[in-house]
């Protein structure tokens, strides 16, 4: 996975692309297997996508570019430049920076007559213009399957498919062949504490523990209330021990009791010291048994074909967006963790349930029910970011405030970093206790706009930046590719990196070298443009010094 494995070779601190990484990966491995984070999925034939994903295109996308103008450039310069090739402004992809600068990016219509490649050099001759690109379109990423593909119960991914409404999420199979690369090893427990999924390392039990959705193995017999308590790691301390004792410091064993983990399907969840073993996994299962089950305070954006929300092993770990929470609802709710957040395990708690209403009739309180019900979806952009309602995430392919997942393939990598683990039901994500940010911009078709996927990112990217006390936006996931290389994805990547986020990138399922042929958006990198070191390796002992990036 790429979130857990050697793509993170690649800190945090260090707001790379983690291009280089994601090389390492791909190379090691059988063609399928995917470095990103819907690594060791089955074949693309498993989603049951359909055959025509990137082909969809419409005229409208295949005649637009986008255009960023220098800072500084008049009104008038630049309608004389888009005046040149016939060009409309359909939208403003990115406001500029103020009303004065006039560096906005725009995606513009091209007249008829001329050729995308003409209308971009005419566009770019003009000085007051910074660029001018192709607005290509990229697709979730084709996983071709190779001889002597896995099985699935019996069966090979081709015959299996998505089975609605309850979509099978995170599955993974054993490949052919293991990969030969220790390296992939990587330790989940470092990891985990390096992007923030555990508060405070110097405590063997985080209050975000969701009691609900994970297991106490059979020496632990630890209270639940004990653990929706800010103050867990002392009161754990205390119960495990006698009074006369030295206090130490305990921990809590998390056991998967889903049946995708324990009837083996997992195998990239295992490592060389779980009951099924396996030494080229991700070691998520020894992180489990030493606590690290994840917070409700680490925020993920899916960056993707949306979400299923209501999923009954996602539901819980959908993103709540605490600034778009109607003000006449939020004083009166009640955070049953005490994680300083309202999330929709506290929105399941018989607390709160006065404020919220079973609206599809699944038996909880899930994304969908909260956008049809109007007491939330209130019609008000609460948050003032532009988005109405915009309470889960959006979505950018059909600009709604409903990013829920109509192709398959958001749904199984957000099952693989973040389903509901030990809860008996499913799979288990790397992640137990996580927030997902839906952010929809591929369609149906597994296809969509760079436009749109700028616009997403740096929705996550706003979003991060308003965060309340608590909230941490540690990285999006893009399991996507194709189209050429380009600036205002660049642009935005790292401005991303800029709010301290890691951008995980797919590096494609060709097993190519991206070294010598670059794979987008994995080859995009923001080493240079913040004079960091390359990608080093995790060490167990801790993270090594970068000297710090730009003011």
């Amino acid at each position: 996975m790429a979130i857990y494995s050697k793509l993170m070779t690649t800190l945090k601190d260090q707001g790379s692309s983690l291009s280089e990484a994601t090389d390492s990966v791909t190379e090691s491995g059988p063609s399928y297997l995917s470095a990103n984070t819907s690594a060791w999925l089955p074949t693309e034939s498993f989603f049951n996508f359909s055959a025509t994903a990137g082909s969809a295109l419409t005229s409208s996308t295949a005649r637009t570019v986008l255009v960023q103008f220098k800072t500084g450039s008049t009104a008038a310069a630049q309608a004389q430049a888009l005046s040149s090739v016939q060009g409309q402004t359909l939208e403003v992809i990115r406001a500029a920076e103020s009303p004065s600068s006039g560096d906005s990016l725009v995606l513009v219509k091209i007249g008829d007559g001329l050729s995308v490649e003409d209308a971009l050099k005419i566009i770019s001759s003009h000085d007051s213009v910074r660029f001018a690109e192709p607005n290509d379109v990229v697709t979730i990423l084709p996983q071709p399957e190779p001889a002597g593909s896995p099985q699935v119960d019996g069966q090979t991914p081709s015959d299996i498919s998505i089975q609605e409404p309850q979509t099978e999420i995170g599955a993974q199979t054993s490949p052919t062949e293991q990969v030969p690369d220790s390296d992939l090893n990587v330790g989940v427990t470092q990891v985990l504490d390096l992007i923030g999924a555990q508060a405070d390392s110097d405590q063997a039990a985080s209050a975000e523990m969701d009691s609900n959705s994970w297991d106490i193995s059979e020496s632990g017999g630890i209270d639940a209330d004990i653990l929706a308590s800010d103050d867990s790691s002392d009161n754990l301390s205390s119960t495990a021990q006698a009074s006369s004792e030295e206090d130490s410091l305990v921990s809590i064993m998390a056991i998967s009791n889903d049946p995708g983990y324990t009837q083996g399907s997992l195998w990239g969840m295992y490592g060389d010291k779980t009951t099924t073993a396996n030494q080229y996994g991700s070691q998520a299962g020894e992180a489990w048994a030493a606590g690290f089950v994840g917070s409700t305070k680490t925020v993920i954006g899916v960056i993707d074909t949306g979400i299923d929300h209501t999923h009954q092993d996602l539901y819980q770990n959908i993103w709540l967006n605490q600034k778009e929470i109607p003000t006449t609802i939020y004083a009166s709710l009640s955070d049953i963790n005490y994680d300083g957040l309202i999330t929709f395990s506290d929105l399941n708690a018989t607390a709160n349930q006065a404020f919220v209403a079973d609206k599809n009739a699944n038996g909880y309180i899930d994304a969908a029910d909260l956008l049809s019900d109007s007491r939330w979806a209130d019609g008000i952009d609460t948050g003032a970011n532009g988005y109405v309602d915009d309470l889960v995430g959006w979505d950018f392919a059909n600009n709604d405030n409903n990013p829920f997942d109509d192709n398959g393939h958001g749904t199984h990598v957000a099952g693989t970093i973040g389903a509901m683990g030990g809860n008996n039901t499913g799979v288990a994500g790397v992640s137990w206790n996580v927030e997902l940010v839906g952010l929809k911009f591929l369609s149906a078709t597994g296809s969509g706009s760079t436009a749109n996927a700028v616009k997403a990112l740096d929705y996550f990217t706003a979003a991060s930046k308003v965060a309340i006390s608590g909230e941490n936006f540690v990285a999006t996931n893009n399991s996507w590719g194709g189209g050429g290389a380009s600036t205002a994805l660049q642009d935005a990547i790292t401005r991303s990196a800029q709010s301290d986020i890691l951008f995980i990138a797919a590096a494609g399922n060709s097993a190519s070298n991206n070294d010598v042929t670059a794979n987008y958006p994995s080859n995009y990198n923001t080493t240079m443009i913040f004079q960091w070191p390359l990608p080093v390796e995790l060490f167990a002992s801790g993270p090594p010094t970068f000297p710090p990036g730009p003011a």
